[in-house]
């Protein structure tokens, strides 16, 4: 009986907070610095720049500070990998369908300008082809679904403009390099620093 009214209370705490909560929707673009991670010292990594962009949403809670943003980014990555011991080198590029939702706490700094924290998972889908043979013995397979975590800190300026900072982590692998010839897989793990930009409307 107590756990039930324990969980009607809180089911309504819930109704009550959706009820009074601000929604805003707006647009969000940036730039990507690839942070590439390999399990191998076979390839010399060069991380490059890439961008993302998309439609976002921002909802801000009744109980002060608390916030969630959610969005669906077109996200595009490359990187540089050069073969260990050699002059030869080729680009890698991974193209995504990301869905990014944070957490976040503000602390008001004045009547027009805000910072925050947040954090949360992202759900990511690769689009475009995934395999890539490099360097004539061995290919590039990159995973069609992963899931991965942001943590950054932002800026949000008279409650439209908003500045982030970021780092998103990939939980497990998001490649795989296979060398053919030996039947030998190295994992890779495409983390990157993120720069970002949002209007609301």
């Amino acid at each position: 009986m107590k756990k039930s009214l324990w969980a009607a209370c809180m089911l309504l705490l819930l109704s009550v907070s959706v009820a009074h909560a601000q929604m805003k929707f707006g647009v969000k673009a940036g730039a990507n610095l690839t942070d590439l991670k390999l399990n191998g010292d076979l390839l010399k990594v060069e991380n490059r720049f890439g961008y993302h962009v998309g439609p976002t949403m921002l909802i801000d809670f009744p109980f002060v500070g608390w916030g969630i943003d959610a969005s669906v980014l077109y996200d595009y990555r490359e990187m540089r990998l050069q073969e260990g011991g050699t002059t030869s080198e080729q680009d890698v590029k991974h193209r995504q369908v990301v869905l990014p939702v944070n957490l976040r706490y503000s602390f008001g700094l004045s009547s027009v300008a805000s910072a925050f924290l947040f954090a949360g998972p992202q759900f990511n889908y690769s689009v475009g082809k995934l395999d890539k043979t490099l360097f004539s013995s061995s290919t590039w397979n990159i995973n069609r679904s992963t899931l991965s975590v942001n943590v950054g800190v932002g800026f949000l300026l008279l409650k439209h403009l908003q500045a982030t900072v970021n780092y998103h982590i990939a939980c497990g692998k998001t490649s795989e390099f296979k060398l053919t010839d030996v039947a030998k897989t190295y994992n890779a793990r495409n983390n990157a620093w993120q720069v970002g930009l949002a209007y609301y409307f």
